[in-house]
């Protein structure tokens, strides 16, 4: 049985930022120069990751 191998990626966001400081991702741009507008914020909370290391922001959004 194969194991998936993770690895942290760095992408590119395009956000709003509201007059108190809140974060609103707009759009998400690989590398490759593909782009994917967020349609939806579905979820957010404070996370982090247990198999690459490092925490922040999680938002679950629909695309």
């Amino acid at each position: 049985m194969q194991t998936a191998s993770c690895r942290k990626a760095y992408v590119s966001v395009n956000l709003d930022v509201d007059k108190e400081g809140v974060f609103y991702p707009r759009l998400i741009r690989w590398d490759n120069g593909l782009v994917y507008q967020i349609d939806q914020i579905l979820y957010k909370c404070r996370a982090s990751s247990k198999k690459v290391g490092g925490g922040g922001i999680r938002y679950t959004v629909m695309i």
